[in-house]
């Protein structure tokens, strides 16, 4: 590390670039991260390492493009990080919208997935969520909740408020599918790259070492098969699988890449429905159909009764069909109105001397 840094900082200077160094009592801007092995790290911070006049500091977070990257990798730290934002943020806006009684809930609802989840979810599309960090997504989830519609904990205990009928006021849905929709369309993403391009490559990449005691760490992929096999429910067919759980061996090398086919170039329009169904989808497609259909018959049958009916046609041939006759005074209205108003218009005229004097 010393020595790759003493030749970084030669070779920046070269070029006119000078890394920035702590000197005496001012630390560096310039950060050094240490990553130890998994389930090795202590908890303490190295301490600073010598570069050229000065000294770079380690640190134990480092933000990179609004997420957080800690020695463990794992995005406990950024999630609580999340929390806290999306916290202050509809703390900001908690008088004048979201507890404000004359905002409708609907209007609560959109600006609380525009805004509020927008930062919540902030890089959502790369973690690796246990159970843990589940429970402190949800919690904020519903604590918004029920601030939105003007509900404390002591009222729900009371009277037994289920959050799905206080979603349902707000139109929103539960936490699990917004996460779950911006990863797998992320993922849908990943897969429609170039093999040649580093995300692609690391979907499907492989690092050929030896496992650690104990269970594996949880990960992208661990992530992705977990909601893989929720999304299961949603599609069209429902024996289809976009993963199978069951499957194990070459079985399963074989088969459970095959959600890539659903995320494929020409299909991102139907992955992007697939992933964007919520619980129920099925009922409501089919009473959607069913009202659809009971409107188009409703429409031909007014459209029938409001046609006027049509003379018979005369055949050729031998056999012609010839029409019977019209019964006597029952001609066409359009054609009797205009007769009337002809007659009626010609004894004006010949009241007033008529036009042919």
């Amino acid at each position: 590390m010393v020595i790759g840094m003493d030749y970084m900082y030669q070779h920046f200077l070269k070029f006119g670039l000078e890394i920035h160094l702590g000197r005496g009592t001012a630390k560096s801007k310039t950060e050094a991260m240490f990553f130890p092995k998994p389930r090795c790290d202590d908890g303490t911070t190295p301490p600073n390492f010598p570069c050229a006049d000065g000294f770079i500091s380690y640190t134990r977070l480092f933000k990179y493009l609004g997420s957080h990257i800690v020695p463990g990798l794992d995005s406990a730290e950024e999630i609580k990080i999340r929390i806290q934002k999306a916290s202050q943020a509809f703390g900001c806006l908690s008088k004048s919208t979201f507890r404000n009684k004359d905002v409708s809930k609907f209007l609560k609802g959109r600006i609380y997935v525009a805004l509020i989840l927008s930062i919540l979810l902030h890089g959502c599309e790369t973690w690796f969520l246990r159970e843990e960090e589940y429970h402190l997504l949800r919690r904020f989830h519903k604590s918004c909740v029920r601030a939105m519609c003007r509900v404390s904990m002591s009222q729900v205990r009371r009277h037994r408020i289920r959050t799905s009928k206080l979603l349902a006021e707000l139109a929103l849905q539960p936490l699990e599918y917004y996460l779950q929709s911006r990863f797998l369309r992320w993922a849908g993403h990943v897969t429609r790259m170039d093999m040649d391009r580093l995300p692609r490559m690391l979907l499907t990449s492989w690092c050929p070492s030896s496992r650690v005691i104990g269970r594996p760490r949880m990960s992208f992929g661990h992530t992705l098969k977990k909601f893989l096999i929720q999304l299961n429910d949603k599609l069209d067919d429902p024996n289809a699988k976009a993963w199978d759980p069951t499957l194990t061996g070459k079985a399963a090398l074989q088969e459970q890449w095959r959600w890539t086919e659903l995320a494929a170039e020409g299909k991102r329009d139907e992955w992007r429905k697939i992933i964007q169904r919520t619980d129920g989808w099925r009922e409501r497609e089919k009473e959607q159909a069913e009202a659809t259909a009971a409107a188009n018959r409703a429409r031909r049958g007014a459209t029938a009764r409001n046609r006027a009916p049509r003379a018979p046609q005369a055949g050729n041939g031998r056999y012609a069909a010839v029409p019977p006759p019209p019964p006597p005074g029952d001609g066409n209205n359009a054609r009797d109105a205009r007769a009337a108003r002809r007659a009626a218009r010609e004894q004006a005229d010949q009241q007033q001397g008529g036009y042919w004097n």
